[in-house]
């Protein structure tokens, strides 16, 4: 993948060159102006999935660009207003909000029991196991560029500030009704929090909430007139805090030491938060960024 993206990378940065004069750095042969000025306004995002698929236009294997959801560092919109040609004010946004819905088919208990009892040994009936997820995800961030260089190739460093602020749910439906004729067959989900016939209903995190100061310094190259592709390092401070959360329960048996009778039990237990807090460097995987100034 990388040698894909630094092979079409460096086509671009060719076809753009043949487009320019010689000694010429501001304006391409058609009058077009190449590099930002003064009240230039600009646009960016991740690169990645979009050089992958122009790579893969070449062995006839493209397929259409996707968006990584889980991963945050490619989710943020990059935006700068060009106060001169060498500074400009950025901002960095994210606003994410979602869910999403997995079904496990289980045995149907009570089909199964049904079966059994009228003589009948064979029975495939299955139920819905499912499994919702929401989250949501917001970043804010602003700082300042400066940059150095007067041809297509333009070095980029200054400082901004972070925040962010995130969380979920998870809720867990079950097909099989707990009952003292059967065992109960539910899915796991992974969770490894089953003991017994206790089976989770609802996940519920506490809130998180991240700050980060930054410094960075990186490389911008103009391979078309206003459209480039941005790579930058960081390094800085961070700090984020996630609050307590609850987790809720169910299982089949006496609420008491004086029940005769099994029923369902609800619990619902307190979950512990995170903080931490570091200075490091930052994107060492090199994430590349298109940036469109106009």
């Amino acid at each position: 993948m990388k040698k894909t993206m630094l092979l079409f990378a460096a086509g671009l940065c060719f076809a753009g060159a043949a487009m320019s004069q010689d000694g010429e750095v501001y304006e391409n042969k058609n009058g077009e102006a190449v590099l930002p000025a003064s009240g230039d306004w600009a646009i960016g995002f991740d690169a990645a999935p979009f050089l992958n698929y122009a790579g893969n236009l070449l062995n006839s294997g493209a397929t259409s660009p996707t968006a990584d959801w889980t991963d945050a560092n490619t989710m943020d919109i990059t935006g700068k207003m060009f106060v001169d040609a060498n500074t400009a004010y950025r901002v960095r946004l994210r606003l994410g909000f979602g869910s999403g819905t997995w079904t496990n088919k289980v045995t149907d208990d009570k089909a199964v029991y049904d079966a059994g009892q009228a003589g009948n040994l064979v029975v495939d009936d299955v139920v819905d196991d499912v499994l919702k997820v929401s989250y949501n995800a917001i970043t804010l961030g602003a700082g300042m560029e400066k940059r150095r260089g007067s041809g297509r190739v333009q070095g980029v460093y200054g400082g901004e500030a972070l925040i962010s602020l995130g969380g979920g749910k998870s809720t867990y439906t079950y097909g099989n009704d707990y009952s003292d004729d059967y065992a109960t067959t539910s899915t796991d989900w992974g969770l490894g929090n089953i003991n017994g016939a206790e089976r989770s209903t609802e996940q519920n995190p506490g809130g998180t909430f991240g700050l980060a100061v930054r410094g960075f310094i990186g490389v911008e190259m103009f391979v078309f007139p206003k459209v480039s592709i941005a790579a930058e390092y960081g390094w800085g401070l961070g700090f984020s805090s996630t609050g307590d959360g609850t987790e809720s329960t169910e299982e089949w048996g006496l609420t008491n030491a004086t029940a005769t009778a099994n029923s369902k039990i609800e619990h619902e237990y307190a979950t512990g938060g995170a903080s931490s807090f570091g200075i490091d460097t930052d994107n060492s995987g090199g994430q590349l960024k298109i940036m469109f100034h106009f």
